[in-house]
């Protein structure tokens, strides 16, 4: 063997190792961006399921304020505070409806995309459940008892009940 035919044999495998180095690199490469479009995409998901945890918990919070200020309408003697407990009545109403909304058809400023699971859709529109049906029903109290009369739980009328 000659030295040419070592020089070249040399050459080969540096452009053979330079080659297998610059696939490996470019793997490495692509595999790096794929891991971190998943993060993404994982921490995206868990941001939209953190925020329905968060206005869930809200609709709780204020359904139990709508029950207390009720209770203080009713418990209130002066017409101006009564006045006060209406309107913030009302406002709970308006946020319970419109966060309610924003879960099953969408709201931007909620940061909720609408899109349900079939097993969320099945929980706010079929039988047993049916939240939709019972949240719309809340609502309308919540609206009836901010403009009832001077006692609007007395039981006269067409004013709102316990349910069930």
């Amino acid at each position: 063997m000659n030295n040419s035919d070592v020089n070249g044999a040399i050459a080969v495998s540096h452009i053979g190792v330079s080659i297998r180095y610059a696939i490996s690199i470019g793997l490495v490469a692509i595999l790096t961006v794929a891991v971190a479009v998943g993060h993404y995409y994982a921490i995206d998901k868990q941001k939209t399921s953190a925020m329905v945890i968060n206005l869930s918990g809200r609709q709780r919070m204020l359904s139990q304020r709508a029950a207390l200020f009720s209770l203080r309408l009713i418990n209130s003697p002066g017409l101006q505070e009564k006045e006060d407990i209406r309107r913030e009545l009302f406002a709970i109403a308006d946020r319970m409806e419109k966060t309610h909304n924003g879960f099953l058809r969408g709201d931007k400023e909620l940061g909720l995309s609408g899109n349900l699971s079939a097993e969320s859709l099945a929980i706010f529109l079929e039988s047993p459940v049916n939240l939709d049906a019972q949240m719309k029903r809340y609502v309308e109290m919540i609206r009836k008892i901010a403009t009832s009369p001077e006692n609007p739980l007395d039981g006269g009328g067409d004013t709102p009940r316990r349910t069930r």
